[in-house]
Parts: C-alpha cells; structure tokens; sequence
C-alpha cells in the first residue's frame, strides 16, 4: 500500500511541474504525513468490504535488448480487452525487489538518440491502442523494469515486472487466432500460440505454458520450428461459465528473455429445458402449474427466465433459481379444441448460458365442471331475491372482475378493476418480465401545456410495489408518467380512477431486444434462431469488416449483462452506436 501510495505521488508531482528543490519538500512532507496516519490508525487485519466501481485494468510488459539501449514496451488494457488510451505510467529499474536503481539515458522509442537522466521513474503515456514504448540504458547487465499504472477515474491501479538481462534475446509471443469464447460443452478446447524470436534464431522446443486467470498452468507444450504452439486441453479443466482470462507464458532461459500474453475469455454451455411431465391436464384459463428445470453440463443453471410460448404468444414466464422455476400456464381455450402443444423457452440474463432448441409441452385443455358453472347462476338468484325483499333498490357498483396479468415482457399499464373512492387511484409497479414489485418507482401525473409540463401529482411505490393517490378534479389531458432509474417510462392518458397493474420493461433488456429485432429485420447472417446473442452478432461483423456493428452488439453485451446500472443516460449512449442500416461487404 505505502509503494502505491509513493507512486500516485510521485505522478501528482510530475503533473505539476515542480522544481526539484519544491519535488524533494514535498515527497518528504508527504512520507512522513502517510508514516504518521500508518502509526495514528494502523491497518485493520480484516477488510473492510469493497464495492467495485471502477474497472479492472491489466498492464504487460517486455525489457529486452543490449545494455546501452534496453527497449521496454507493453499495452494497457481493461478488464475485456478494450484499450486504455493517455494513461500515465511510471517505469522504475530495480537491482532487486524493492531496491530502485537510476536510469543512465532514456528516450522514446522512435528517437535515435536518447537523454542523460538520472531520475529512478520514466514516465510514459500509452497511445490510442493502449501501447507504450521508451528506450534507456543501466549501469548494469540486468536488472528488473517494473511499471506501474496507478489508476484513474474509470480504472483501478496495477502494475507489472519484466525481467531484463543483456544476454538474452527478446521474444514476443501471441494467440494465433485469439480465442474470444470456449464452448464448454464441447470435449476439447484447442489453444494457438507462436513465439517470435528478435533475431533468425531457432526457437524449437520452447516450453509454453497455457495458465487461467488464477495462475493454475492448464498445459505446457514446446514449440515446433516454427514458434508455433498448440494445446489441447480438456473442457472439463476450465473452470465454470463466465469472464475468465488465459496467458500463455514462457518463464525464459540462459538465451531467451520471459515472455507472456493475456487474453479475456467467455466461457459458455447451452441451457437444456425439462419437466417432470410431458402432458399437463386441465382447466387452463385457472392456470396450470408447471415445474421446468433448466440444466447444462456444468449442472443447474443458476438465473435466468422460462418463458412459455403458445402460436407466438406469452401465455406464462418464470424467474430460474437454482436449475428451476415454477411456470403458471394461463390461456383461453379454443370452442371445440383440446389438444395444445406450449413451446419451453429459455432467456438468459447473461451470456455465459445460451438457450438450446424450444422444449414441448402437451396440454390437454379439460372444461371445468358443469356444478361450476351453476354457482354463478344460483348466486344470482339467490341476490335476485334478496334485492326484492328491500323497499328501495341500492345504486348498483358497476365493477370490472379482477384479473392476474400475464408478464409478457412489454410495458403496459393494466387497469384491474374501477375504484371504490371517487377519484383515487391504487395499484402496484412491477417488471414487465418477471413480475417482481419495483421499490421506488415514481408515478406522476402530469398537465401538458404549451411551455412546459406541470406536474399535479408525484408518489413513489413502496417496497412492495404499490402506490396510492387522489386528486381533487380529472382533467381529459391529464397524463400518468411512471418510471425507475432501470426501468423505461410508461407514458399514458391517465386511465378513470381505478386500481391497475403497471408493468415496466426493463432498460437492460430493451437494449437486448432492440439489437434482436435490428439483426431480425436484416435476416441471414445477422439473425439466427432460437435468438441471436450480442456477441454472435459482433462476430459476424467482425469477420465482415463491420466494425460500427460490432461496437455497437459488444457495447449492448457490456451493458446489458455487466455488474453497473443501466440507466436512461447508457441507454442513450448505447442506441446513439446503432447503425443506421448495414450492408456487408
């Protein structure tokens, strides 16, 4: 902490142009005032818990060369892959670890000559790819280039060590092609990788090593004449669906320098749907209860939504928990038909599970019984009756019967029944997906008027979902806006005084749906069935040089299934990327 510390100071000085006399004052004001917290409030032995709200970055380095030039050159990037332009980094040299020794000359890259220098950092700035490159020479004939990061607005801080000795030569090493996904449901993953000597030397028989993200060596393969490396590792050694990392590593030798690479991974299985039941019997306008469970070949599926389908329509979703969810089948029965074949649909909520093929479902509609149907009639004789024994007949209640809406995903505002209260409004804010209640949600009414528009009424919902309100007078222009921070507004005439069920579609997955609907829209290559994935659709564009596409389809993917909010403000910046019509070339 105390060397991270001196570091981010050492950047904070050489931002401000200090002289060296001002620099010397301040680093020694600066280490005895950390020197004074350190005693005054020492480091707890646990942690406090941290909430992550910058990215990870991730730096690589190589030193290589002879002692009078000694290249040192890497890239910055983030926790995908993406590049970290004009970042800051300080390169110190160190005899050993902790013990930082002065640069003799140093310069850039493309000069021909370099400075005299005495100072123990170099400061460089990474270009608009995320690379950096200095030269400079040591008093020595190796030595340790460690470089350091110290983060950003947007970034976390790292750092990296390469190891520099005059008698080596340098490698570069890389992916040949990079693997961007591993299918985990596949037997073998295969892994290519070639060194690249600085010189004509031979490079056979190298030992690479093929790591994860946790430093564990997967395989270690030694390269053929031509640098090249290939690995084939079993699936089931690569740890479970999600964001991981791989690194292909040489550790050095007597000739050549150490050498390395990193690469962000997604790892993915298909989800496969089945019930306890093949046939279901009943009365489905009262709902059919239905068990799915979601599996893979890593074991149940842990999120995600079951949706079912009937002739295209939603006709019951429910949340996965755990490899299961509980499905309400609700729908009304054709005059005459009793056989209906429901189509089991998986949704994911990420991208480390992808959908497989629609799993069937019979039901065998059964009308209710004919005693049923006789209550409601003798209920209304038995009123009739009653009524007539009164002198005066009461003013009827006209009152809609109240209904359970059926999430079908789209954003609505379902008015369940008439209220009892003139002029009051009840009901509850929930996703159009899943049905959860929102907590917060904010509902207004609003009167447009030719300037602005003035808000009449605003409640929010309570951790339930649900709101209550009155006005004095209902105007016909009045407008019921209701919205969260997730979710996209619904803006509608303000139904009659009533209790309704409001159902918003979440921002998330409007950003999903729309990319769906655009590759729908274009056809072959861009759309596939069941539905095609933000990622399948910037591989395609990828391949075919659409490169505004594929920003577009990994920003949707960044966003949609990352760990921040999705709120109005990134919703606008990710439709500002979508292209306006695309042809491939």
């Amino acid at each position: 902490m105390t060397e991270l510390v001196q570091t981010k100071c050492r950047i904070f000085l050489r931002r401000r142009n200090l002289s060296p006399f001002s620099a010397l004052l301040a680093r020694c004001f600066g280490s005895l005032l950390l020197s004074g917290l350190l005693v005054l409030h020492p480091i707890p032995l646990v942690a406090a818990p941290r909430v992550l709200v910058r990215g990870a970055s991730r730096l690589e380095a190589v030193a290589s060369g002879p002692q009078d030039r000694i290249q040192i050159h890497g890239t910055l990037r983030d926790e995908v892959g993406e590049p970290i332009a004009d970042a800051l980094l300080l390169a110190s040299a160190m005899a050993e670890p902790g013990v930082t020794i002065a640069w003799r000359t140093v310069g850039a890259c493309t000069d021909e000559s370099t400075s005299r220098s005495d100072s123990t950092d170099v400061p460089v700035t990474t270009d608009a790819s995320g690379a950096f490159c200095f030269v400079g020479s040591l008093a020595r004939r190796q030595a340790m280039v460690r470089v350091v990061f110290a983060g950003s607005a947007h970034f976390n801080e790292t750092q990296t060590i390469a190891a520099w000795n005059a008698s080596q030569q340098s490698l570069s090493i890389a992916f040949t092609p990079r693997p961007e996904k591993l299918d985990l449901d596949a037997d073998r993953i295969l892994v290519f990788a070639r060194v690249t000597p600085a010189t004509t030397t031979s490079v056979r028989g190298l030992p690479i090593a093929l790591k994860t993200e946790d430093g564990s060596t997967l395989a270690t393969e030694k390269t053929d004449d031509s640098g090249l490396v290939h690995f084939d590792v079993a699936s089931a050694a690569m740890a479970p669906p999600g964001i991981g990392a791989l690194t292909i590593a040489f550790a050095g030798s007597d000739h050549f320098t150490p050498a390395q690479a990193t690469t962000s991974v997604t790892r993915s299985v298909r989800v496969a749907l089945n019930t306890d039941t093949q046939i279901i019997r009943g009365d489905p306008s009262r709902g059919l209860a239905l068990q799915v469970h979601a599996l893979s070949s890593r074991g149940p599926v842990p999120s995600g939504t079951i949706e079912a389908n009937l002739n295209g329509q939603v006709i019951g979703t429910g949340t996965v928990m755990n490899g299961a969810a509980d499905v309400s089948l609700t729908f009304s029965p054709s005059h005459g038909e009793t056989r209906y074949s429901v189509d089991l649909h998986y949704r994911p909520d990420s991208p480390f599970y992808e959908p497989a093929r629609a799993t069937p479902v019979q039901v065998m509609a059964e009308a209710p019984s004919p005693w049923i149907r006789f209550i409601p009639v003798a209920a209304a004789i038995i009123v009739t009756a009653w009524l007539a024994r009164g002198w005066r007949r009461p003013p009827r209640r006209e009152m809609r019967a109240s209904r359970t809406p059926i999430w079908k995903g789209i954003a609505s505002v379902d008015v369940v029944s008439a209220s009892s209260v003139r002029n009051q409004w009840t009901g509850r804010v929930v996703d159009a997906h899943d049905g959860l209640p929102l907590f917060g949600a904010r509902v207004r009414v609003i009167a447009p008027t030719f300037v602005d528009e003035d808000v009449v009424m605003e409640v929010y919902a309570d951790d339930s979902g649900h709101f209550e309100f009155r006005l004095p007078s209902v105007e016909p222009a009045l407008r019921l806006y209701v919205e969260t921070a997730t979710h996209a507004r619904v803006d509608q005439p303000l139904p009659p005084a009533s209790e309704m069920v409001i159902a918003l579609a979440s921002r998330r997955r409007l950003l999903i749906d729309r990319l769906v609907h655009w590759a729908r829209d274009r056809g072959k290559p861009w759309y596939r069935e069941p539905e095609p994935t933000p990622g399948q659709i910037a591989k395609v564009a990828r391949a075919h040089h659409g490169n505004e596409v594929a920003v577009w389809a990994e920003q949707v993917e960044r966003r949609a299934f990352g760990s921040d909010l999705v709120d109005q403000r990134i919703e606008k910046e990710v439709h500002d990327l979508e292209p306006r019509g695309h042809a491939l070339r």
